[in-house]
């Protein structure tokens, strides 16, 4: 990871944009997680955002400019059971993102997230629903219960991340943009 982002910086001479985009999500109990359970999803989800946060920073610092942008997910403000480390990790994502945004302000780069709630991709499928044969059943169902009646596609994430990462989002730093379809709201 750091040899992309070094490269990166390197080959265009610059860096404008970092966006971490990793997370693991293994649905087991407190009692069922074991010790490789919690490691690996601290180690996909906080010290690879954190360290690729970093690396990124170096060049931006630098350059006196740069946007941040990770992806958390709202189980890092609200607990979920059969999530603890998960929630825990998404959670450590929320800090750091705030800590970095404070540290980082001065130098001109900006450091934000963007907390999804249910959105139709692999995790939530594979974490929910893995030997359900009716997922597609099931994500309706989830989304008929949201306010705005249906679940997340990537690309309503996707935009959040592009307005976090644009200049039109100029004055926001150390904000976490929650996209979940009113579920937050209730």
């Amino acid at each position: 990871m750091r040899r992309v982002i070094d490269d990166t910086g390197q080959r265009h001479g610059r860096l404008d944009i970092l966006v971490n985009n990793a997370g693991i999500s293994l649905p087991r109990t407190i009692l069922e997680t074991s010790e490789e359970d919690f490691s690996a999803q601290f180690e996909t989800n906080v010290r690879a955002m954190f360290f690729a946060t970093k690396w990124a920073a170096e060049i931006m610092v630098r350059q006196g400019s740069g946007s941040i942008v990770s992806v958390a997910s709202v189980s890092g403000i609200r607990g979920q059971e059969k999530r603890a480390a998960y929630c825990g990790t998404k959670g450590a994502v929320l800090q750091i993102t705030r800590a970095a945004a404070l540290e980082l302000a001065s130098s001109g780069v900006r450091v934000n997230a963007v907390s999804p709630g249910a959105v139709d991709t692999p995790l939530l499928r594979n974490a929910r629903f893995a030997d359900e044969e009716n997922q597609d059943e099931l994500i309706a169902d989830i989304g008929a219960s949201l306010p705005l009646g249906r679940v997340g596609l990537p690309q309503d994430i996707a935009c959040a991340v592009l307005y976090l990462a644009s200049d039109e989002a100029s004055w926001v730093t150390g904000t976490n943009l929650v996209v979940d379809g009113g579920a937050h709201a209730r």
